[in-house]
């Protein structure tokens, strides 16, 4: 046994329930022409088809990319992947390989537009330092002014200032309002504890009135200490939303407003399978054939993305064959004699066979493919992809297929960091007009329901 086949035996067993040969979306064929950097190992769990898929882009300058990949497709059997049977491409499997070129263009003025962010925020900076300085000051004036005993007020006087806070953000101020509130409330807790303490009722009423008392006399500074540091707290969260503008500017964006992506895609696909060829034989070799198939698959297209959108136009042939429409059919033989005294003695055997009428022909697409990306959540690099596609097929050398038409939908969720476990559905109708449907024409009967998951080894790359 080969280390190919061993390797891909082994990750097929460790993951198995993934999904999505594409990494923004995929059709019931495991199919998207929209191509971005990734490498994935997928399993479509309601078509029991694993794919290995490896995208890489190679820039040799600013503008201009390379683009180089390999699909390796194959039938899922008995809930583990065979890509290689025997060093030959095993049942319903395929091997490609992709080339592309790609272009950039960039993002005018971006110098211009990056120190605008930095100008903005070296001013929100300023008057974060303005209000600092003020704060203080009115702190300073509070000591001074107000001498009479108020616990309350010395608590605002010891525990308002930012003096000995030489760098202050959006952390640094939210502790210190957290713990400015709770020291206030522990004073004024600490006053109505001592009150309960007083046994006779008019001296808790007399204490209740002072309480009062002294509430009156430090509100107005607890309030207006209060508003000046949630002003502050709304500047620092300010100069954070600016910095992380910058950064997503100036990493995540690369400068591009727009990518063009042409691309060429081509291979072999193959099926092997015992055949029921002659119904009425009386012999097992004579009714059942072992029966492999050489195929090929090419492919030229487009692709335009402008941030978050991804849209893919190509055109592809295939020399196929109809296996997926072939009925599997489990026999038994049964061999009896009389060799045993007691009773007789028979055997059996066990044949699972395809039966129907075999084809072979080319069969020609127009795929369009369109997916808006659209963020979860920024922090854990979440994404959720809105994707629609559309197949128009056209059959050469088929008695029992004629032209037809695929349309469908899907919801993907994807990491573009840690490449983790995700996942998604998709739901599309496998002859919308019904060209092949014969009389029944039900479309409740050709729409397809799928179910996505998936793992990655290197993230799908999403810029925005």
């Amino acid at each position: 046994m080969s280390i190919t086949k061993v390797f891909f035996k082994f990750l097929l067993m460790v993951l198995p329930f993934t999904v999505l040969s594409q990494n923004l979306l995929q059709d019931q064929d495991g199919f998207s022409n929209i191509i971005v950097p990734s490498t994935l190992l997928n399993l479509d769990i309601t078509n029991k088809v694993a794919t290995f898929d490896f995208i890489n882009d190679y820039s040799f300058s600013s503008t201009r990319s390379l683009y180089y990949g390999i699909q390796i497709k194959g039938k899922v059997e008995n809930d583990a992947g065979v890509i290689f049977t025997n060093e030959k491409i095993a049942s319903n499997s395929s091997l490609s390989l992709l080339f592309g070129y790609s272009t950039k263009s960039q993002i005018r003025n971006k110098d211009k537009r990056l120190q605008a962010i930095i100008n903005r925020t070296n001013l929100l900076t300023n008057d974060l330092e303005d209000a600092k300085k003020q704060l203080n000051k009115y702190v300073d004036e509070i000591n001074e002014s107000l001498t009479f005993t108020n616990p309350l007020l010395e608590v605002i006087k010891s525990k308002s200032s930012l003096k000995d806070k030489k760098i202050i953000n959006t952390k640094v101020i939210s502790q210190h309002i957290k713990s400015l509130n709770a020291s206030y409330k522990s004073a004024l807790n600490n006053l109505n504890k001592e009150n309960e303490k007083l046994g006779d009722e008019n001296k808790k009423r007399a204490g209740l009135e002072r309480i009062d008392s002294l509430i009156d006399a430090a509100n107005p500074y607890y309030t207006e200490i209060s508003n000046r540091l949630a002003i502050m707290l709304n500047i620092a969260q300010d100069i954070d939303k600016k910095f992380s503008e910058y950064n997503d500017f100036d990493k995540t964006l690369n400068f591009f407003r727009r990518r063009d992506l042409w691309f060429a895609r081509g291979g072999f696909n193959g099926s092997s399978f015992k055949y029921d060829d002659v119904p009425d034989a009386t012999t097992i070799s004579e009714r059942f054939d072992d029966v492999t198939f050489n195929g090929w698959n090419i492919e030229a297209g487009y692709n335009f993305n402008r941030r978050l959108t991804y849209f893919g136009l190509s055109i592809s042939s295939m020399y196929t064959n109809n296996l997926s429409g072939l009925d599997d059919t489990t026999y038994t033989l049964k061999t009896s004699g009389d060799q045993i005294t007691d009773g007789d003695f028979s055997t059996s055997k066990t044949i699972t066979a395809m039966s129907g009428e075999f084809e072979k022909f080319t069969r020609t697409s127009i795929n369009i493919d369109f997916s808006r990306v659209m963020r979860v959540n920024k922090q854990d690099n979440l994404y959720l992809s809105a994707n629609a596609y559309l197949r128009r097929r056209f059959y050469s050398n088929s008695t029992s297929l004629k032209n037809n038409t695929v349309l469908g939908v899907g919801l993907n969720a994807i990491n573009s960091k840690k490449g983790s476990l995700l996942g998604g559905i998709f739901v599309q109708t496998n002859d919308l007009s019904g060209a092949n449907a014969g009389e029944d024409s039900t479309l409740g009967k050709r729409i397809t329901f799928g179910v996505i998951a998936k793992a990655s080894f290197k993230a799908t790359s999403i810029r925005d």
